[in-house]
C-alpha cells in the first residue's frame, strides 16, 4: 500500500503545481488583455481628439 500513497501524493503534487503554472499563464494574459483594453481605449480617445480638431479646422470628411 505505501506504493498507492506515494503515487497518489505525487500526483497530488503534479497537480498542484500544474494548477500553479496554469494560474501563472492565467495572470500573464488577464494583464495582457488588461494593457490591450487600456490601449483600445486610449486609441479611441485619440481618434475622439483627432475628430475634435478636423472639426474645429473645418478640415473633417464633409465639411
Amino acid at each position: 500500500m505505501p506504493d498507492i500513497n506515494l503515487a497518489f501524493t505525487l500526483a497530488r503534487l503534479a497537480t498542484s503545481d500544474d494548477i500553479r503554472e496554469l494560474q501563472r499563464h492565467i495572470d500573464v494574459l488577464s494583464e495582457r488583455l488588461r494593457r490591450d483594453i487600456h490601449a483600445l481605449g486610449d486609441a479611441i480617445e485619440f481618434m475622439k481628439y483627432i475628430d475634435s480638431e478636423a472639426r474645429q479646422h473645418g478640415t473633417a470628411p464633409g465639411d
